[in-house]
């Protein structure tokens, strides 16, 4: 294939991957807690493009709901949370749940303690979350919510279950203790102006790519066309 329209077809499937992107992004601006997504590239491979989805954890707008189990986290932070196989998951949602046991969840998963366990209460009535994550009933400590910072060079993978993966050199103690408010949720941090200048910019560089093959095949054509001639 011609190099010229090797490296614009490239171009045109990078493109379609950010519009992708861009749609997904636009689609969750009303959504609490979504994180806004982009594409960043890693490396060339034989001269084609590489690249890997990238995760924006920059707050969200914050509005208070006064309902006990909706928190918020700083950037970076996350809770640890397991499922029924005994897997570990972050999460940077902070929708928790009560489950018939009394235990915290997240989509069905245990928000886990800082001893490893889950953490059950008994009723919402007079259930606090202090800044710095300790679980208070009636003015007692009944857990400490297992909190974990993501490092600079983490990597961070979304998984299904809208939890995330990190790896575990990626984890470590929190560094400072302003990380919980309780009774508030966390918006969309989806940019409107942004994601709209993004996708007009990104469908402007795929038509101009699109065009320079459409250029280079009829060149060839009218090339073909005069070499026949003789």
């Amino acid at each position: 294939m011609d190099n010229g329209i090797r490296i614009s077809a490239d171009a045109m499937t990078v493109k379609m991957q950010q519009h992708e992107i861009t749609a997904q992004n636009t689609a969750n601006i009303d959504t609490d807690y979504y994180k806004s997504k982009d594409l960043f590239f890693v490396d060339m491979d034989d001269g084609a493009p590489q690249t890997v989805e990238t995760t924006d954890f920059s707050s969200g707008p914050v509005r208070n709901t006064g309902n006990p189990l909706d928190v918020t986290l700083g950037k970076n932070y996350f809770l640890k949370a397991e499922d029924g196989s005994g897997s570990a998951y972050y999460i940077k949602d902070g929708r928790l749940s009560m489950n018939s046991s009394g235990e915290l969840t997240f989509q069905g998963m245990k928000i886990l303690n800082t001893s490893g366990t889950s953490i059950k209460i008994n009723s919402l009535s007079g259930f606090k979350i202090t800044k710095n994550g300790s679980c208070m009933e009636n003015n007692e400590v009944v857990g400490k919510l297992d909190i974990v910072q993501a490092g600079a060079s983490a990597r961070i993978v979304p998984q299904d279950n809208g939890a995330f993966k990190i790896d575990d050199d990626g984890v470590a103690a929190p560094a400072g203790y302003s990380l919980i408010t309780q009774g508030m949720r966390e918006g969309s941090n989806v940019n409107r102006v942004n994601e709209m200048i993004k996708m007009v910019n990104t469908l402007n560089s795929y038509e101009a790519n699109q065009k320079l093959i459409q250029a280079n095949d009829d060149a060839v054509e009218k090339a073909i066309a005069e070499f026949g001639k003789f």
